[in-house]
This record gives C-alpha cells, sequence and structure tokens, in this order.
C-alpha cells in the first residue's frame, strides 16, 4: 500500500501540539459525565463551563481556518487552472464518441443493405459489394462497447409517490421562519431546548 505524502501546508508537529488540548477535552468529559447539579450554584458555575467551552471550540475552528483557509484558496485556483481545460477534452470526448457511435451505425446500415443485395441477386453482385456484405463495423481499436441505462421524465404526474423524495432543507427552514407555527401534513413540529451564551455574561 503507497504511503500518503506530507504536505508542507500542513504545519509540522500538528498533531503533537493539539494533544493537550485533546487531553484536557477528554478528561473534561468524563468530569461532566459525573457532575453533581443538584444546586443552583453548581448549575451556575456548570452554565459558565458551558460558555468556556464554546468559547474553546470558537477559537479552536479559528485555529483550523488559519491553516486550511490558504490549503482550500490554493485547491481552489489549482481547479480553477484545471477544469476549463478539462472542459475542452470533455467536449472532444463527447463529440468524438458521437460520430464514432454514427459512423459504425453507417457502417452496419451500408453492410445490411449489402447483405439485402446479395440476397435479391443470389450473390451475383459486384465485387466491392459482396466484400461489404461479409464485412461487419468493428469496434474501434482500444475501445469496448459499453451499453448503459438513462430516462427523460414525460410526465411527472404520473410518477408513482415512493420515486419522489422530501424536501428536508425546505422544511426545516419554513418550521425555523415561522418559529413553529405551521402545519404541514405529515410533519410533526418539535422545539428542541437548549442553552446559549447569556448576552449579558
Amino acid at each position: 500500500m503507497r504511503k500518503k505524502k506530507e504536505t508542507a501546508l500542513v504545519p509540522a508537529g500538528l498533531e503533537l501540539s493539539l494533544a493537550p488540548q485533546r487531553l484536557e477535552a477528554e478528561e473534561a468529559l468524563q468530569m461532566i459525565q459525573v457532575l453533581d447539579l443538584t444546586s443552583q450554584d453548581r448549575r451556575d458555575r456548570a452554565g459558565k463551563v458551558l460558555a468556556e467551552i464554546r468559547t474553546r471550540r470558537a477559537k479552536l475552528e479559528a485555529q483550523r481556518k488559519d491553516i486550511t483557509g490558504p490549503i482550500l484558496e490554493g485547491k481552489r485556483r489549482v481547479d480553477a487552472a484545471f477544469k476549463p481545460i478539462d472542459e475542452y477534452w470533455a467536449v472532444c470526448d463527447q463529440a468524438l464518441t458521437v460520430r464514432l457511435l454514427e459512423a459504425t451505425q453507417q457502417a452496419n446500415q451500408a453492410q445490411l443493405k449489402a447483405l439485402e443485395a446479395v440476397a435479391s441477386t443470389r450473390g451475383d453482385t459486384d465485387s466491392a459489394t459482396l466484400v461489404l456484405a461479409h464485412s461487419p463495423a468493428e469496434t474501434p481499436a482500444g475501445l469496448d462497447v459499453r451499453k448503459s441505462w438513462s430516462f427523460r421524465i414525460i410526465d411527472a404526474d404520473r410518477i408513482p409517490d415512493e420515486y419522489w423524495r422530501v424536501d428536508e432543507d425546505k422544511i426545516r427552514r419554513v418550521v425555523i421562519a415561522t418559529r413553529g407555527e405551521v402545519e404541514i401534513p405529515g410533519v410533526v413540529v418539535e422545539q428542541e431546548t437548549s442553552f446559549a451564551r447569556s448576552r449579558a455574561s
């Protein structure tokens, strides 16, 4: 198995530098699972810890983006340089495929016509027709014939229900926009409760 190349865009020792933060998060999770939250004072302290966790996550995300931002921008520029060339080759591929298919079909039709001429004359025909009658079109060198299936919709109203997909993103947007004050047949709108950082803090 070929080993992945190291990239100079990833800071050396990144995992090692993040190891203390990972260990701290793992230890914090163990404490959170057994935390006593029976008093308001303890819940208040836990709320401050929760706000700190979110601050830590935001800083971690900013640190990640400082590294991935230039990488993604570099990828975008590389993709932009390669894409137009590949698009030209894709058009060439399609155009030549169509022409080869048409030429092969024409050769097959010419052979059928020659076969009909041979049959109607009982073989008493010119040598060119005889040669053509016994020369089926072959698959072009370096290629294989591949048959695939596709489809096109001619009447959307007749498509059975099982082929329709529910647009969950659209439902989610409507539920959020109406703050749950909406009725959609077949959908139960549920409210989820969580904690957000206090604006006063």
